[in-house]
């Protein structure tokens, strides 16, 4: 058990890692691009979103400094109201430097979406679309596409159904991976 335990922290570590790497990737080819910036307002422009990646890893270690908690099953959502394209805006601005440094296409089709008001645990909603959108353009050549697209599907009461998809013309997963994909820190 203490074995297990332990590769599961190392690979939870592991993981955690390639999470903060998105957003630090962000934040410094923003800062390039407005240290290159013509006009203050370009600059302004990059400062935003250098702020909207810091403020997104920051939060990521933050979630990591509870790891005690994860270990312990006492893993506690945080739900909050928070209009969702905050959320939106802070997913794309942390992957669309790393897209744009690879020369990969990087769309966002919410055309089909209501967007609005939401109550989420904002934080780990925004890891699954960074883990999502991340791996996506990190395992697409030079020159591929990666989409983010958010439909509304309809209402069912109070509660608004979404789907939510990543689509990429990367290398994909193997059959013999597919069985495992859910599994805790697995990967192909």
């Amino acid at each position: 058990r203490a074995e297990a335990a332990n590769r599961a922290k190392s690979d939870f570590l592991s993981n955690i890692s390639h999470d903060m790497r998105t957003p630090l990737n962000g934040i410094l080819g923003f800062t390039e691009l407005a240290m290159q910036a013509d006009t203050l307002e370009v600059c302004q422009t990059y400062l935003g979103k250098i702020k909207s990646a810091s403020c997104f890893l920051r939060d990521l270690i933050n979630d990591t400094l509870e790891l005690s908690r994860i270990e312990k099953g006492k893993k506690i959502l945080h739900p909050e109201v928070i209009d969702s394209r905050e959320i939106l805006d802070s997913v794309v601005n942390a992957v669309k430097g790393t897209a744009e440094s690879k020369h990969v296409t990087f769309v966002v089709d919410v055309s089909r979406a209501k967007l609005g008001y939401v109550r989420v645990d904002r934080i780990n909603v925004e890891k699954i679309f960074l883990n999502l959108l991340s791996n996506a353009v990190k395992f697409t050549a030079e020159g591929g596409r990666v989409e983010f697209i958010i439909e509304s599907l309809g209402t069912e009461g109070q509660n608004l159904n979404y789907r939510f998809i990543v689509r990429d013309n990367g290398i994909g997963m193997s059959e013999e991976f597919v069985p495992r994909m859910f599994n805790a820190f697995e990967q192909e």
